[in-house]
């Protein structure tokens, strides 16, 4: 066999060539391999990074309206649980004014319901102010909206009832008067309606929780949707990629050996020129 020393830098220089396209393919398997992703660069799926894009915004809006339905859940639980406690009085209230309708009632006995009756109204009174939710009255007749659509504009709304003032429960605006049989009777009624009130309160507090409930299994359910498009088109085929990597490998390890034989039939052919 004849050999040229052209002859002899042609095929280092190509196997050189050969195992630094194999390296290169090589980092490429182990950044997917690495990051779980089909393209760690943009050159790498120019029309999978156009489609995840749009995914990716998707992803915030969605993000975003969890975080609405967390705060409308939590609306509704910080509502809800001063509606029971003005349940809680109203109903104690109702207690003692029907007590006190009667009149075989000692005056310190009428005083003693009078001064627990002054303070269930206080309470209430104390609770209708003081229930805020990010620094609003909750029950003083605010609206809350919660935007919760992830393509739309669409948002859950509640609006409470103004249980303070001269429309508000009677039994915050001190009109319970327990002083003897008659006006025991007229705060019954009173009460009766403050009842009725609470009522309804809850009854509208009921049917917003359940569209915040409804809206949450939306979310999850687009959520889980998009995910899975999202993971199709972006995440990478380890199998795939392993299968990359191993030939990546084998041809690399070929390559070394090739090369290691090309720099000794080289320095054979100088030996003999010389």
């Amino acid at each position: 066999m004849t050999w040229s020393i052209s002859n002899v830098a042609s095929t280092s220089l190509n196997t050189t060539q050969s195992r630094l396209d194999n390296l290169n393919v090589l980092k490429s398997n182990i950044q997917t391999l690495s990051s779980g992703l089909q393209a760690t660069r943009a050159k790498d799926d120019l029309a999978g990074g156009v489609i995840v894009q749009p995914f990716a915004a998707r992803n915030v809006n969605i993000n975003q309206s969890a975080r609405n339905l967390n705060d409308a859940a939590s609306f509704s639980e910080v509502a809800a649980g001063a509606l029971y406690n003005l349940e809680q009085n109203t109903k104690r209230l109702w207690e003692l004014s029907s007590t006190a309708a009667s009149d075989t009632l000692l005056t310190s006995e009428r005083q003693a319901l009078q001064d627990e009756a002054n303070v269930l109204s206080q309470n209430s009174l104390d609770i209708v102010n003081s229930t805020q939710f990010n620094g609003q009255a909750v029950l003083q007749g605010a609206s809350f909206n919660f935007k919760v659509s992830v393509d739309s504009s669409d948002q859950l709304s509640f609006t409470a009832t103004a249980l303070n003032g001269p429309s508000g429960l009677n039994s915050v605006v001190g009109q319970i008067d327990l002083s003897d049989s008659n006006t025991a009777q007229k705060s019954l009624l009173a009460i009766d309606r403050d009842r009725e009130a609470l009522t309804v309160q809850r009854v509208d507090l009921g049917k917003f929780k359940n569209q915040v409930e409804n809206s949450t299994q939306d979310w999850k359910m687009t959520s889980i949707g998009l995910s899975a498009v999202k993971g199709g088109v972006a995440e990478a085929d380890y199998a795939a990629e392993l299968s990359n990597f191993t030939q990546a490998s084998i041809r690399n390890n070929a390559g070394a050996a090739i090369q290691a034989q090309a720099g000794v039939t080289p320095a054979q052919v100088l030996s003999l020129l010389r």
